[in-house]
């Protein structure tokens, strides 16, 4: 049976099979295997390797550096909790607030409580944490550089880390940070190392210290073998990790398997050229460069494209990825379009909590209290229609005096569900749905937010259980609304067999058909880099000479090269790239140097085919009926785009044209002829756009795939 399994797996091809024979020959023996992956995409592909090479995941785990950190030291925690990063933050506060009064806080004084301060200093306590520093560790390495602001930055922030530490210590908390550390003490005789005879590192290009010392401390305590492989090696790369993880796999002692995960061909070739001053000398293939004046025409360009290739059944879905540095700022466009073109995508349809009226105006309730109703404030929702239901607005009213006081934060959370309950926001909705006064959309939205809401409230109310700190309304509003603004509702479900919806990260070491990477401009891939923290660029590269990386700004432009590099070799027959000619606000933005780049290299700045015409929003605009691909833009263009008329008899030449394009423009829509669609406009008076746009849904339904 093992040596069918084994046969089988062997077929499959690609640096994988390198990687995951190994591991294969360590289940042989009933051993079992770590393999971990630099994301989660990766790791999906590598367990449907497994099971379809060796018949399942029996001894084998697959995870991300974080969960091996987690996996050895969960049993070592005892009672102390992981500790919430808002929690983090209203901890930080309170210790800044003690050092302060204690005479403690210098540098840092007239600002200590301000929230962005306090994200700073959190974000800079943890990647000192990743590095493996003690607080007095960085105040020596900050002392070596003899810079004076530096150092007193340092003496500051060591006071502030020994007391956060402490803390944490009195509270019963473990920062994620320190899980790490405790699975290092702990590796001998850590339970959910028991059998493993193999750790594969796939993928990374760079490890954090502490995973380092993590690793090492395994191999010493246990008869563990690491075997590590990066995704690809081309001249850029090589540069960059002979600094970074092959010194760490030789600290490790781990033995390095060279296999690039792009197979030969076209892209790869350009990937290996990029960053390097060197010309590609063979002639361009596959690539093609578009711009739009707006995200909305740069996502709806490359889902024409993608329908067009469905279309015309040279690819499937799953063989599809769509790319972009900026997956937040785009996702809520991508989802709209891809549901009205009917592509089906990996990534669900979702909708941001703050976004939802009900949100918004129960935040404002909670905020403003019964002063909302007597100022005469108006809510966007009927949820919140108070003088119908005057009982409730006494009570409400009532409620909401008692918490403008300083309480813990538990105390607030009971108080806000009372407030919730008294509104009687569920049925309210039921109500009106039953009255038909909203419709089944907006009712399953705004369900889904009041549980999410609530929920949160829960969520807090177990975070903050042991927590004897007390804090005032505004702050616990404030810890409130961000935990609103982080939060999402799934309006859809995702398709696992659609099209990819991945930032460069994710898409590491995994490889399809075609690839749209998307936004490519400058400072939204390469991302500009963050100025606020507690350390400036110049300080963190003065830190980074002495072996302190806090993410310099040189080196994280470095690491996005290096995505660049392998999201161009991740693609197999065709590789779009666009860029917007203008921001969201009108003003002007340029292109990414990256593409830049990519233009010189592969030698398309010579010719012309390759990249696209300036593309203008009249042109976004244009009432081409043969540009159509989704019903909403038939019927947008059938009414907007001067079509109408086609029965002008002095014109038949243009007559017979423009049913042509609709005839065209609907096969694709529908997979049928619009004649009885095109006989009806042709009628002297056009129908009422309202009812136009129905008779166009009725007679033309969604390509289905």
């Amino acid at each position: 049976m093992i040596k069918a399994l084994s046969a089988a797996f062997s077929a499959v091809k690609g640096m994988v099979v390198m990687m995951l024979e190994r591991c294969i020959d360590v289940l042989k023996k009933g051993k079992r295997v770590i393999y971990i992956a630099p994301s989660r995409e990766l790791a999906e592909y590598i367990r449907q390797e497994f099971m379809t090479g060796f018949g399942g995941l029996i001894n084998t785990d697959v995870i991300v550096i974080d969960e091996l950190e987690q996996n050895c030291a969960r049993e070592f925690l005892g009672t102390r909790r992981i500790l919430p990063e808002d929690t983090g933050i209203m901890v930080l506060k309170e210790v800044m607030r003690n050092l302060d009064l204690e005479g403690k806080l210098h540098f840092y004084r007239k600002v200590y409580a301000r929230y962005g301060l306090l994200q700073g200093l959190l974000s800079t306590i943890k990647k000192i944490k990743r590095q493996a520093l003690s607080p007095k560790e960085l105040l020596i390495k900050a002392q070596d550089t003899g810079d004076n602001i530096l150092i007193k930055k340092a003496e500051n922030l060591t006071a502030v880390f020994e007391a956060y530490d402490r803390k944490l210590e009195e509270l019963g908390f473990v920062d994620m940070e320190d899980m790490a550390r405790i699975a290092i003490e702990n590796s001998a005789s850590c339970t959910y190392l028991e059998d493993v005879e193999l750790i594969a590192v796939d993928g990374y290009i760079n490890l954090d210290r502490i995973d380092v010392k993590l690793l090492e401390s395994i191999v010493q305590n246990r008869y563990i073998k690491v075997i590590g492989h990066v995704p690809m090696n081309t001249p850029f790369i090589d540069s960059f990790i002979e600094g970074e993880i092959y010194k760490d796999f030789a600290k490790i002692g781990a033995e390095i398997v060279k296999y690039d995960f792009s197979r030969e061909g076209y892209f790869k070739k350009l990937a290996a050229c990029l960053f390097t001053g060197e010309r590609l000398k063979e002639p361009p293939s596959g690539i093609r460069v578009l711009n739009a004046p707006c995200v909305s025409d740069e996502i709806r360009q490359a889902a024409k494209i993608i329908k067009s290739l469905l279309y015309e059944k040279k690819t499937t879905l799953e063989n599809i990825a769509v790319i972009t540095g900026d997956v937040q700022g785009y996702r809520d466009y991508i989802a709209q379009i891809f549901e009205e073109m009917n592509l089906p995508m990996s990534m669900g349809k979702y909708v941001k909590l703050a976004a939802v009226p009900l949100i918004r105006d129960l935040f404002l309730f909670f905020s403003k209290g019964a002063e909302a109703v007597k100022d005469g404030i108006t809510f966007e929702t009927p949820y919140m229609s108070v003088d119908a239901c005057s009982a409730d607005s006494v009570g409400i009213a009532q409620i909401h005096g008692r918490i403008n006081i300083t309480d813990k934060i538990t105390y607030y959370v009971e108080e806000l569900i009372n407030i919730i309950d008294g509104l009687r926001i569920k049925q309210k909705l039921n109500e009106l749905y039953r009255s038909g006064r909203i419709s089944s959309d907006i009712y399953v939205r705004d369900l889904k937010a009041y549980i999410s809401l609530v929920d949160i409230l829960i969520k807090i109310r177990q975070e903050y259980a042991n927590f004897d700190i007390q804090v005032n309304s505004e702050d616990f509003l404030e810890l409130f609304k961000r935990h609103i603004q982080e939060a999402t509702i799934s309006l859809k479900g995702g398709n696992p067999a659609g099209i990819k919806i991945l930032d460069p990260d994710l898409l590491k070491g995994t490889c399809y058909d075609y690839i749209f990477f998307l936004g490519l401009n400058e400072g939204v891939f390469p991302k500009a880099p963050i100025k606020a923290g507690v350390f400036t660029s110049r300080e963190k590269q003065l830190l980074a000479k002495l072996g302190v990386n806090l993410e310099s700004p040189g080196w994280e432009h470095a690491r996005e090269k290096i995505r660049f590099i392998l999201s161009v070799a991740s693609a197999k027959k065709s590789l779009f790239l666009s860029y917007r000619t203008a921001d969201e606000d009108g003003s002007y933005i340029i292109k990414s140097p990256f593409l830049e780049e990519l233009i010189f290299t592969a030698g398309i700045d010579k010719d012309s085919s390759a990249i696209m015409d300036k593309r203008s929003m009249r042109q976004r605009f244009s009432p081409d009926i043969g540009d159509a691909w989704s019903l909403n833009e038939a019927a947008e263009k059938l009414i907007l785009g001067r079509f109408g008329q086609i029965t002008d008899t002095s014109d038949k030449t243009r007559a017979e044209t423009s049913k042509d394009n609709i005839d065209k423009a609907v096969s694709r829509i529908s997979g049928e002829s619009f004649d009885n669609a095109a006989a009806q406009l042709s009628e002297e008076t056009l129908p009422p756009i309202t009812g136009l746009f129905e008779s166009l849904k009725e007679r033309a339904g969604w390509l289905r795939w």
